[in-house]
């Protein structure tokens, strides 16, 4: 209006970048999860169940409101092809940190209508093997069976279940991350990812 003051502010975005991955004479299992999906802090709610995603650790905290199915699907998706066989892999702990045993997470995984078939267990066990029914936008459901607790799911990644000794890139944004499953070598043991080249 005539005679008013405008206040401007800046914006930002985050900068993107790419990580290159060199198993560097050992070989990994490739993240094959899509880096847009999982690249952005989310609250999001469910069946009697919310669940929080942060993307500067990539974990992923579902709070019940009930024990009554408590359940919410979470922003991560994966293109996965028919009639083969992939990892999935995920740690779950309580909100202490501590790791849980038994099977308190149920992950369902489809690229139509979530069904018990397409669906696996996690707990003491954190990696699963799975066959894709069909070619697709895969998308997932946790299901909360830790006896109304919260709990939070780390390490989450799917892969191909062969490992591969290429290089490979993903393009994701700075300050958030993107799960690398660990590396291996006759001989050797994995000493973490590093920004410089070593034995």
């Amino acid at each position: 209006t005539n005679g008013g003051t405008v206040t401007l502010y800046a914006t930002w975005a985050r900068n993107s970048y790419t990580v290159t991955v060199k198993p560097n004479g050992g070989t990994t299992y490739k993240n094959l999860m899509d880096a847009s999906t999982i690249a952005s802090d989310y609250t999001k709610s469910g069946n009697n169940a919310s669940m929080t995603y942060d993307a500067s650790t990539g974990y992923y905290t579902l709070t019940p409101s009930s024990t009554s199915d408590p359940y919410v699907s979470p922003n991560a998706t994966v293109a996965l092809t028919v009639n083969k066989s992939y990892r999935i892999h995920l740690v779950v702990t309580d909100t202490s940190g501590n790791r849980l045993t038994g099977t308190p997470v149920q992950l369902f995984y489809t690229d139509s209508s979530f069904n018990e078939p397409e669906s696996t267990r996690f707990g003491t066990e954190t990696d699963r093997i799975i066959t894709a029914t069909s070619t697709g936008t895969y998308r997932f459901r946790m299901d909360n069976d830790y006896s109304g607790n919260p709990f939070i799911i780390k390490e989450f990644w799917v892969a191909e279940n062969t490992t591969t000794s290429a290089d490979y890139s993903v393009t994701t944004k700075y300050g958030y991350s993107y799960q690398i499953a660990p590396a291996t070598r006759a001989g050797y043991g994995f000493a973490g990812w590093k920004t410089t080249s070593g034995n």
